[in-house]
């Protein structure tokens, strides 16, 4: 972790990693959650466990605005819905985050085709926009924020199909369903 990271404990966010704007570089930065931070978030999620949680950050700035685009990755235990057993799967999840002073959310900058402006287009389906104040964004709790929004809200295990159907459970549509030919009728791909 270089200088321009700092966990801030003022904040009450359980993963917290504060970037000062002015002192941002080119390189791309790894944070890495600590056990603390991850049983923590996992509580807040209520999930079993998170046993690995990292992202890799690379920064753009444009006046007020910084992009932040990258990479998460974490190692985490559910409950199945099903069979109520824990089962550990990873996620892994591009990200692309603009984080914009609070007093400018609703100036949020864009492209200038006819000047030749390189500043960045914000396309509000690649990113999401998260205020900042003082100079100042929590990039820990973006990447917390991110991986809450990736967790599978019914997630069912590896054995979830076999108790399914040894408790009698449909899991598949049957073909003489009325809505069975509706099925043909989606776009394939």
């Amino acid at each position: 972790m270089d200088n321009a990271h700092s966990h801030n404990d003022e904040q009450q966010a359980e993963y917290s990693v504060v970037v000062d704007i002015r002192q941002l570089s080119d390189a791309p930065t790894k944070i890495s959650a600590t056990a603390q931070e991850r049983a923590a978030l996992a509580k807040r999620f209520d999930i079993i466990d998170i046993e690995e949680l990292s992202a890799t950050i690379g920064y753009r700035h444009d006046d007020a605005a910084v992009m932040a685009t990258g990479r998460l990755s974490a190692d985490i235990v559910q409950q199945c819905v099903v069979s109520l057993e824990p089962f550990s799967t990873n996620i892994t999840h591009d990200f692309s985050i603009v984080f914009q002073p609070v007093e400018t959310v609703s100036d949020l900058p864009e492209q200038d085709a006819e000047s030749g402006d390189d500043s960045f287009e914000i396309d509000s389906d690649d990113c999401d926009v998260m205020t900042y104040a003082d100079g100042r964004f929590d990039i820990g709790e973006a990447v917390a924020q991110t991986l809450a929004l990736e967790l599978d809200p019914f997630p069912r295990g590896p054995n979830a199909e076999d108790v399914a159907k040894a408790h009698g459970l449909v899991t598949e549509v049957p073909k003489d369903n009325p809505f069975a030919m509706l099925e043909q009728l989606k776009p394939k791909g």
